[in-house]
């Protein structure tokens, strides 16, 4: 799962303009985090880094900020930094296309709240690509196992065939050994 929540702000006076949560996850376990991330918009300025990661056991807040706006999400820590900036960086673009040029006329809170369907959006893409790269994982490490079970049989099948040949060679030799016991026995 990419995030949790996701919090849109605005940089320098720490204005929530949109904000979504996980269908999948409690919304009672997310109310201290979601605190957290309201203090993070109200502290962070101009000349904070443009992206970084805070912790928040047992979360991980990774906020970005692009064009005067803040988006933080809210991630399980299991969650990698590349997945949560990557899924910042999409929600980013996509809140930039809607919303670019009316960021400063915003004066209430959460005024782009339909902004919502779009970050739910977001987070489905990115579970579906999750899915699948995991899809691609599992197969490729079923492919793996059915190549080295081939290899295998394949490796046994050689064995068996050269014990066959040995098992061969020596039935050709006992039978000319026996002709030959018949004369020694015969002359003794």
């Amino acid at each position: 799962m990419a995030a949790l929540c996701t919090v849109v702000g605005r940089l320098g006076d720490g204005l929530v303009m949109a904000a979504s949560m996980d269908d999948d996850t409690g919304a009672a376990r997310l109310i201290e985090p979601q605190a957290r991330a309201k203090q993070l918009l109200k502290k962070l300025h101009y000349t904070s880094p443009p992206r970084a990661s805070l912790d928040a056991p047992p979360h991980v807040l990774h906020y970005l900020i692009q064009l005067d706006v803040i988006y933080i999400a809210i991630c399980e820590k299991s969650t990698s930094q590349e997945r949560a900036f990557t899924f910042l960086q999409q929600v980013a673009q996509e809140f930039f296309t809607q919303y670019g040029d009316r960021v400063k006329q915003a004066t209430r809170p959460y005024s782009f709240i339909e902004f919502d369907t779009t970050l739910q959006n977001c987070v489905g893409r990115r579970r579906r690509v999750f899915r699948m790269t995991s899809l691609q994982s599992e197969l490729q490490d079923v492919h793996t196992i059915f190549r080295d079970n081939i290899d295998n049989v394949l490796e046994r099948g050689v064995t068996l065939r050269s014990g066959r040949q040995r098992i061969g060679l020596e039935s050709v030799v006992g039978v000319c050994r026996t002709p030959n016991a018949l004369t020694l026995n015969i002359l003794h």
